[in-house]
């Protein structure tokens, strides 16, 4: 985090302004885009790995913002095709791999049968994917 004069990581919750944020995550090819003109504080692509390395040592993160949706509306603050499609993608290739990253945030709570709340994609990872820290 020195390295990169970064100070937090987050995700997308589901009041965000998303049409900005949209735009920042279009005009970025990292895993992560910054959301402040200090360039201190970036937000986690859903799906896409940031990963931390010093001294030899990685740390990887996945992040998964916004919430679920059971009815799969396009609504800003659900989580997007596109992003399940990423989620898709990068958990074949862990599986393929036999990778299990180190810590997983998220905004939503895995989906729960009983409350009919939570987001599917978060417990479809957790049931594919040994994270160290959720």
């Amino acid at each position: 985090l020195e390295r990169l004069n970064l100070n937090m990581l987050c995700v997308r919750g589901n009041h965000e302004d998303h049409e900005f944020l949209d735009e920042l995550e279009r005009q970025s090819v990292q895993a992560a885009f910054p959301i402040d003109a200090y360039q201190r504080v970036w937000v986690l692509k859903t799906g896409e790995p940031f990963v931390l390395q010093k001294d030899g040592e990685s740390l990887e993160i996945l992040g998964i913002g916004r919430i679920g949706d059971r009815k799969q509306r396009p609504h800003g603050e659900f989580i997007q095709e596109y992003e399940r499609q990423t989620l898709h993608r990068f958990v074949k290739g862990c599986l393929k791999n036999k990778h299990d990253p180190d810590v997983l945030i998220t905004h939503d709570k895995p989906s729960d049968s009983q409350s009919g709340y939570g987001a599917e994609e978060i417990a479809d990872v957790l049931d594919q994917l040994a994270f160290a820290y959720h």
